[in-house]
């Protein structure tokens, strides 16, 4: 457990780890190399149907090794030259499956939902902590609490189980775009504010914008130098951050919230251009 924590997400205090659980932790949960990555992506992808996660496993991981970085003066994980291809293969299929796959607007829209209903049908809002009963709690008994909710209008989660047997879900009315935050940086909150404040629970938000830049790592040259892999790779200096924002509305209100979007452009792109003219 200790070595599986990521740390990145969680940096709790209490749990100190040296040197070579530090590498050990990366093999498992880091965001470049980890286990889990290369798991889930090539998993995900398959059972998906689509191609966007496939990549080179065997020659990624035969071309991993530990070196000390430069950088940080620490034992890390680090890749072969030889096999930069393969990272950069294993680092665009992740690129394309949080883009068209995770971060597709209707299956956040549906993870919305769901974290709703957990959040009302678990005691305390909380998955248990005791292992033997967390391991109880499987897809099935989920999905089993979340046709029984939807047959009864009287379950306090009635309303989202409903939403999501019936394919009921909020629809888009807003996508956050890089070009469009870059011009009016302060749209997004003036949005969430607007629409929150006229709609309520009507309206739900959803943002992501990565902590960490997995398009980083240390590469071992064939003459034994280790450098960055930004110097190494123009693929990977160029490669977009998986960064996404969106916000939903109730089909009740669609219309008028997208009204209200529409209007809050305007207004941010008219800001601009009187502080343009003055």
């Amino acid at each position: 457990m200790k070595l599986a924590w990521d740390r990145k997400k969680r940096p709790e205090t209490e749990r100190h780890l040296n040197e070579w659980e530090t590498v050990l932790n990366e093999i498992i949960t880091g965001d470049t190399f980890g286990v889990d990555r290369i798991d889930y992506l090539l998993r995900d992808s398959y059972h998906a149907g689509v191609s966007y996660g496939r990549f080179d496993p065997f020659r990624l991981i035969d071309n991993l090794t530990v070196v000390v970085d430069p950088a940080s003066d620490l034992c890390s994980l680090a890749v072969e030259e030889g096999a930069v291809h393969a990272a950069e293969a294993l680092l665009l299929a992740r690129y394309f499956m949080y883009t068209q796959v995770y971060f597709h607007d209707v299956r956040r829209a549906y993870d919305k939902h769901l974290q709703q209903f957990l959040a009302d049908w678990l005691p305390h809002g909380r998955f248990p902590t005791d292992w033997s009963e967390y391991i109880s709690l499987t897809d099935n008994e989920v999905w089993a609490a979340i046709n029984s909710s939807c047959c009864d209008q009287a379950s306090p989660t009635f309303a989202q189980a409903r939403r999501i047997v019936l394919r009921q879900h909020y629809r888009t009315i807003y996508t956050w775009n890089p070009v469009e935050d870059r011009n009016h940086p302060e749209l997004w909150s003036e949005l969430e504010s607007a629409l929150k404040g006229a709609f309520g629970d009507l309206v739900l938000s959803d943002r992501y914008m990565p902590s960490a830049d997995p398009a980083s790592f240390p590469v071992r040259t064939e003459n034994g130098d280790v450098v960055n892999s930004l110097g190494m790779s123009s693929v990977l200096t160029h490669l977009p951050d998986a960064a996404f924002g969106y916000i939903f509305a109730d089909q009740s209100v669609c219309k008028e919230a997208t009204r209200m979007v529409q209007d809050k452009r305007s207004e941010a792109s008219n800001r601009i251009v009187e502080e343009a003219e003055e």
